[in-house]
C-alpha cells in the first residue's frame, strides 16, 4: 500500500471508506483500478443504500449531471446554488449528498465535491455513460478528455 496516492489513504481514516476499501477484491499493490473500484463502491452505497438515499434514486443521477457541467466550455466550480439546481438537486437532496460526504458547502454559496479525487472519478464517469448509451461519438469523447479546461491547468488526462 506504499503506492497509494496520501489523498486517498486520508479518506480510509474515516470509518465509512476504510469499510468499502474492505469491500474491495484484494490486490497485490494500489492501482488506479483499484482507486476508482474505491470510488465506485462507495458512490453507490452513499447514493443507494445509505440513510434515506433508498427513497431517492435520483440523487445518483443528479450528482452524474453535476460532475458532467465540468466538461462544458465555461464549467464553474465550486459550483453556486443556481448551478446545482440547473442540475436538478434541492435542498433536500443536498443536504443528503452532503450527510454522506459527497458534497460539501464550504460556504453558504459554494458547493463543493467532497473529495476531489472523487470529483475527477465523477467526471471519467459521466463521459463513459456518454459514450455508451450513444449520446456522444467516440471522437466527441476524446475531444472532450483531451480539451484543456478553465476549471483545470492541464487536460483530464
Amino acid at each position: 500500500m506504499e503506492t497509494m496516492p496520501d489523498d486517498v489513504f486520508e479518506l480510509l481514516l474515516t470509518p465509512i471508506h476504510a469499510t468499502m476499501f474492505a469491500r474491495l477484491p484484494p490486490h497485490a499493490d494500489w492501482t488506479s483500478v483499484s482507486e476508482y473500484e474505491l470510488f465506485e463502491t462507495y458512490c453507490k452505497y452513499a447514493t443507494g443504500q445509505a440513510r434515506a438515499q433508498p427513497d431517492h434514486p435520483g440523487d445518483a443521477e443528479r450528482l452524474a449531471a453535476l460532475a458532467g457541467t465540468f466538461l462544458a466550455s465555461a464549467p464553474r466550480y465550486p459550483w453556486r446554488p443556481p448551478d446545482v439546481a440547473t442540475a436538478g438537486f434541492d435542498d433536500g437532496a443536498l443536504l443528503r449528498l452532503e450527510a454522506v460526504s459527497l458534497l460539501s458547502r464550504p460556504a453558504v454559496d459554494e458547493i463543493r465535491f467532497g473529495f476531489d479525487r472523487m470529483l475527477n472519478w465523477a467526471v471519467a464517469e459521466h463521459l463513459v455513460a456518454k459514450a455508451v448509451d450513444g449520446r456522444w461519438t467516440a471522437e466527441q469523447t476524446t475531444a472532450a478528455i483531451a480539451a484543456p479546461h478553465p476549471a483545470h491547468t492541464e487536460t483530464f488526462v
